[in-house]
């Protein structure tokens, strides 16, 4: 799907981006969800990890968590504002590649983590 953003490289700052972005409700919609998504996950990731506290999770780890999903369910709440369905299936904006943003950050730090483990037991 083709956005105002779609093409060459542009140079534009936050300002003019989210000017363009609430322009258009399906745009800002799909901003939105992909923003919720991002957030979600990074909610679910800490989630996931917690168990290496061995049941002494740290406070700052579960508010930074409790924000993680409410910044999701904010989010996606103020789809419902621009009068459209929250729930409704929709793309995500930059495609694939937003929702494969934190699935390709992991690959990349754990080939990180892989590599300086290696290094370090070499030694």
């Amino acid at each position: 799907m083709k956005t105002p953003f779609s093409g060459p490289l542009l140079k534009l700052n936050l300002d003019d981006i989210l000017k363009v972005v609430v322009q258009d409700h399906s745009l800002h919609s799909r901003w939105l969800l992909t923003l919720s998504y991002l957030e979600n996950c990074g909610a679910r990731k800490i989630s996931e990890f917690q168990s290496i506290f061995k049941g002494q999770v740290p406070l700052s780890i579960l508010q930074h968590a409790w924000e993680e999903s409410r910044h999701a369910f904010f989010m996606k709440k103020q789809i419902s504002k621009l009068e459209q369905d929250p729930d409704k299936k929709r793309d995500f904006l930059g495609g694939t590649k937003a929702k494969n943003l934190l699935y390709l950050l992991d690959v990349k730090i754990l080939k990180l983590l892989k590599e300086n483990y290696v290094r370090k037991k070499e030694e």
